[in-house]
């Protein structure tokens, strides 16, 4: 004797089928997921190196100017709080910001400098307070931005140097640097396309 097919089974399907639809139409990641930014990362006992980049076509002008411009860059540093501008010049200025973790935290100074004939902005820290249960006792962070040329748009780089007082946090903090620069890459690459075309 053979049964026909569970009726319970064909809805059960359906319902699967349904939900799955409308799963990849809310979320097109699921099927046509981003590629991360290539980057590297190095590292010795108390100092890193970060490296990272992403290919766009847009014109060059706005992309100079989301790198640079004090109100575009605020939009990809939500990593941080209490971001603002507290000096400012021709062809720089100064940005203060507060980063804080559950045993950590750091108010630290940065000054940005556009360099409009190599397509550049350079920065570097100019003074940092650290406070908490424990602390990376960072000494120095240096690095830029650039735009190279390439035949089909630009090459956006974001390159990163930084060195620290002691060895005894930092595979902790080379840990959570990587990720924290990856995670701002992606950002940048994401505002980027979004308003430059």
């Amino acid at each position: 004797m053979t049964h026909g097919k569970n009726p319970f089974s064909r809805i059960r399907m359906r319902s699967m089928s349904m939900a799955l639809t409308l799963l990849l139409l809310f979320h097109p990641a699921l099927l046509f997921p981003q590629k991360s930014p290539r980057h590297r990362f190095s590292h010795t006992e108390n100092t890193y190196t970060f490296s990272g980049t992403f290919r766009i076509r847009a014109d060059p002008a706005c992309l100079l100017t989301i790198l640079y411009e004090f109100d575009h860059f605020r939009q990809f540093m939500s990593h941080v709080k209490d971001i603002r501008c507290t000096r400012k010049g021709t062809g720089w200025y100064e940005v203060r910001y507060r980063y804080s973790r559950i045993f950590y935290s750091a108010e630290t100074t940065f000054r940005r400098t556009l360099d409009l004939k190599k397509w550049k902005v350079d920065y570097e820290m100019i003074s940092i307070r650290q406070s908490g249960l424990i602390t990376p006792d960072i000494i120095s962070i240096t690095g830029y931005y650039s735009l190279t040329p390439e035949a089909d748009g630009f090459r956006v780089t974001f390159f990163q140097q930084g060195k620290l007082a002691s060895r005894m946090l930092s595979g902790v903090f080379f840990y959570h640097a990587e990720k924290e620069a990856i995670g701002f890459l992606k950002k940048m690459r994401q505002y980027a396309r979004t308003h430059c075309h």
